[in-house]
């Protein structure tokens, strides 16, 4: 069984809002290797970075420079990810609201927004499909190989997973196998949003390799 060590390294994110973002990535974790067919990997919380193992880190500073949430790579050739907390300082766990309905009659739907733990989320499943971030598709109908970014493709659908403390954690929709399969079967992903194989949805986005080794936006 792999391990991911989740360390809180900001000044920003308090104990509670962790241990229950600690709490859901390790669910979320159980649904990704379940889906992708990967192997068991636990999530545990310490006080520093494992020394020879895959890490995710709470900071409030990147150790390059950046505009992004978070982001992955290999260091000493074990993935770790980088997660900025002060992206989303008020709202760490993302929120969840319940529609309203009176009547049978629905007057708002079901509410969701990202928060600190859905970046989590989000790089989390990347390392996971593709640890040293050079992971490519089979070729699309195009003939086109895409970098292997499931949360990228299917962006901007959001679902909430509860903790073990009963507060809810905001995830993002990720792809499954089938999407990168032009002969691949539904559902494409986890909350389904597409109905053909190597379909963005509105806010997801992409990029292939050509034959030149150029990464190239979708």
């Amino acid at each position: 069984m792999k391990t991911i060590t989740f360390v809180n390294e900001s000044k920003l994110l308090i104990t509670q809002d962790f241990n229950s973002i600690a709490s859901a990535l390790g669910i979320f974790t159980s649904q990704v290797t379940k889906a992708w067919n990967l192997e068991d990997t636990a999530v545990v919380t310490a006080p520093t970075r494992s020394t020879n193992g895959w890490n995710v880190c709470i900071v409030d500073h990147f150790p390059t420079s950046t505009l992004a949430y978070g982001y992955h790579e290999v260091l000493n050739g074990q993935p770790i990810a980088y997660i900025r907390a002060g992206s989303f300082a008020t709202v760490p766990l993302g929120k969840f609201r319940k529609g309203i309905s009176f009547k049978n009659v629905v007057i708002s739907k079901d509410r969701y927004e990202q928060g600190t733990a859905t970046v989590v989320f989000h790089e989390v499943i990347e390392m996971l499909v593709d640890p040293e971030i050079n992971k490519l598709s089979a070729p699309d109908s195009k003939g086109r190989t895409w970098l292997m970014e499931p949360a990228d493709h299917v962006r901007g659908l959001l679902y909430k997973i509860t903790a073990k403390d009963g507060r809810d954690v905001i995830a993002p929709n990720w792809t499954l196998p089938s999407f990168y399969d032009v002969h691949g079967v539904a559902p494409y992903s986890y909350i389904p949003s597409v109905t053909t194989p190597f379909t963005l949805t509105p806010e997801g986005y992409g990029y292939y390799k050509d034959v030149s080794g150029n990464l190239l936006k979708i």
